[in-house]
């Protein structure tokens, strides 16, 4: 398949601090990515992205997805040429759009109208071409009654809705989008979403970035992901989501020892309470917890935990109660939790925001991103079943009340 956008040694350097390089001179050519050579052990500067390589295909929709400061945003500036790499070079087969802020190319003093031409205009497309696209643009904004009035007067709904429809319809080669779709409202949202997978599907080339892996699993049909301005890894979109949400989890709990009461550890088991992070649909999965008291709290106290799925969907909550448990004398209390079989689909779960509780009033103890297991599906019964489905398998209790 033919290389649309092929990316190779990008490279970024900022120097921290306002624009210094000691001659005007020097500034323009740092601005233009012509900067003199620079110093590795410079430490009032830092590398935003270093040696990034990989080729995008044409008709591929590609996420990327890291944590903030990861270099994402960097990447696309380069890309959309709001800025020069320091090293590297970027090829660009066809038209490129750029997303990176809804409504950004709007001029305030002109109108709606007046501002899909511009846009339109921007991108090399013909004033023929732009008129064939006006009426799905304004039909998806939502704003066929203020077409003619100038945009500064728009409410931010308004804004947002048109830059959106603007860029999704005027059908450039290349598309990147920047958490657009973070914006709006829910049916906005649901609706831009939509828009989305028909561009993913129409055979053009989209690089999309957001921290919403849900988008990501649902639109794009590859991934990479950046940590510290480096990629360190390109493939399965799944896969992806998976070692980007998991990222950050201890292998031992943290554990608060200066707390009155704490989480001292918690540990996925199979069935034997051997421990274990990879269980089969058919499996139930234990939780083996730690708690220790170095101070009795008297009342209503709680345990509880929340478990997320890869995307970073919210699955269930679990709690139990302590207080009948323990007293002035527990230095120390295990748990066993059981998570039953045939509840949780495929996918990689977290055990998270984990926490020993007063409802209503405090945390005594809180922790975030505890420990992680994967969940496979081997089972003839279930299998190909993802997330698109659902997040759990719901046993209901069936009858026939009445046949013919």
């Amino acid at each position: 398949m033919p290389i649309a956008v092929r990316f190779e040694n990008i490279s970024k350097h900022y120097k921290l601090g306002s624009v210094n390089n000691q001659t005007l001179k020097n500034d323009i050519l740092a601005l233009f990515g012509k900067k003199k050579a620079v110093d590795p052990n410079d430490e009032e500067s830092v590398w935003a992205l270093k040696n990034i390589s990989f080729d995008i295909a044409q008709g591929e929709v590609l996420g990327i997805v890291g944590k903030n400061g990861a270099g994402k945003s960097t990447l696309l500036k380069i890309l959309s040429k709001i800025t020069a790499p320091t090293e590297g070079s970027i090829k660009i087969k066809g038209r490129m759009a750029s997303l990176l802020e809804v409504g950004t190319g709007f001029h305030a003093e002109l109108t709606g109208r007046e501002n899909i031409f511009l846009n339109g205009a921007i991108l090399g497309m013909s004033k023929l071409e732009v008129k064939s696209k006006l009426d799905e643009i304004v039909e998806f904004a939502g704003i066929s009654k203020y077409l003619d009035t100038p945009v500064k007067r728009y409410s931010s709904g308004m804004y947002v809705r048109l830059g959106f429809a603007v860029a999704a319809h005027l059908e450039p080669e290349v598309l990147i989008v920047d958490e657009v779709l973070a914006v709006g409202d829910y049916e906005f949202q649901k609706k831009a979403i939509g828009k989305m997978q028909d561009v993913a599907t129409s055979g053009r080339t989209v690089l999309f970035v957001s921290h919403n892996m849900d988008s990501v699993s649902k639109l794009c049909t590859s991934a990479v992901i950046l940590k510290n301005g480096q990629l360190t890894f390109q493939g399965n979109t799944q896969q992806a989501i998976s070692m980007y949400l998991t990222e950050g989890f201890n292998d031992k709990i943290q554990a608060n020892i200066n707390k009155k009461m704490y989480v001292a550890d918690i540990t996925s088991c199979n069935e034997k309470l051997e421990s274990t992070q990879v269980f089969d649909y058919s499996d139930s999965i234990f939780l083996h917890i730690k708690l220790v008291i170095n101070e009795f709290v008297e009342g209503n106290v709680w345990f509880g935990f929340r478990i997320f799925n890869e995307r970073g969907v919210a699955v269930f909550n679990a709690r139990f109660a302590l207080k009948d448990y323990i007293n002035s004398n527990s230095k120390e209390i295990e748990i066993l939790s059981k998570i039953p079989s045939h509840l949780l689909i495929s996918s990689r779960y977290s055990v998270s925001e984990v926490a020993i509780y007063v409802p209503n009033l405090y945390n005594i103890d809180y922790q975030k991103e505890v420990t992680a297991f994967n969940l496979l599906d081997t089972g003839a019964e279930y299998e190909g079943y993802s997330t698109e489905n659902g997040c759990v398998f719901v046993p209901c209790e069936w009858s026939i009340i009445g046949k013919k």
